[in-house]
């Protein structure tokens, strides 16, 4: 298993490993990881790897092959936060969260009779995410980390993009592209009032889930700002098509998230936004 992206500080060394987190991210398209300083707030590594395809038992297998081959995993972190991709998720307000329930709650995932039924907390919406995790992947994660703190694609999101946010209390539409899917968190008056996970194979596809946003919450082209992360960039096809409806886009910025050093300036800052929000994840 070859990284497409390897990059290191040159200072980082295996015994400064307790004053970093590790943060990994398990995706349809890919496995990608960052080790931060937390004491420095800086970048010491980044990696991904591209996947062909996704099962369950493939990703058991990748990891297994990663973990085993590469020598950042065998060192001792100060938290290690994993994220995991799945559309099995839902939101229960604190309010009426019970636990007693979490089996009833559990059936708006559809969960596969091999997953487990995690829950993670997200404190400024004051919300439960619950989500389901195939059982494979789950223990293999925990046995290799055993305090390992597991979310799923959501919380890093939301979490970077509450802090992004601030006090700004305009319209702000996040949108997280990766190879396969993209994630929007949409805020009015700095409060979440969507988060979703959406599957597209071409542009068009993507535009016609964009349009049903923009309908969905009536979007002003003018006034609407769009914060973009992941996999995209300037004059690409994909921004262009957001560039038809708004005029105030902006790429996310993860330097509060993790100082970079000169070594990871051939990656743009907005690239991993959502991977390095892990570290707001506790």
């Amino acid at each position: 298993m070859k990284p497409q992206l390897q990059l290191i500080d040159p200072s980082f060394q295996s015994q400064n490993s307790e004053k970093c987190d590790l943060l990994l991210h398990i995706g349809a398209a890919g496995i990608s990881y960052a080790i931060v300083n937390r004491e420095e707030n800086k970048l010491k590594v980044l990696c991904e790897v591209s996947l062909a395809g996704y099962s369950e038992e493939k990703t058991v297998n990748n990891l297994v092959e990663l973990t085993d081959k590469n020598d950042h995993f065998k060192f001792s972190y100060k938290k290690v936060i994993i994220s995991v991709e799945t559309f099995k998720y839902t939101f229960i307000p604190n309010e009426v969260y019970d636990k007693s329930k979490l089996l009833k709650y559990a059936k708006f995932l559809n969960p596969d009779r091999f997953d487990d039924i995690l829950v993670s907390d997200l404190e400024q919406p004051a919300i439960k995410n619950i989500f389901s995790i195939d059982v494979d992947i789950k223990t293999y994660l925990l046995a290799q980390f055993p305090n390992a703190i597991i979310v799923n694609q959501a919380n890093p999101l939301i979490c970077g993009s509450q802090k992004a946010l601030g006090a700004d209390s305009s319209s702000h539409l996040f949108i997280n592209i990766q190879t396969c899917n993209f994630e929007i968190a949409f805020y009015t008056d700095n409060k979440l009032q969507l988060y979703n996970m959406y599957e597209y194979k071409n542009v068009d596809e993507f535009n016609y889930f964009l349009l049903a946003i923009i309908n969905m919450f009536q979007l002003s082209g003018s006034s609407t700002t769009v914060v973009l992360a992941g996999k995209i960039n300037p004059g690409e096809e994909l921004y262009l098509r957001i560039k038809k409806y708004f005029t105030k886009i902006k790429l996310a910025d993860s330097a509060p998230l993790a100082d970079r050093d000169y070594v990871f300036h051939r990656v743009q800052s907005h690239t991993f936004f959502s991977l390095l929000s892990l570290t707001l994840c506790e």
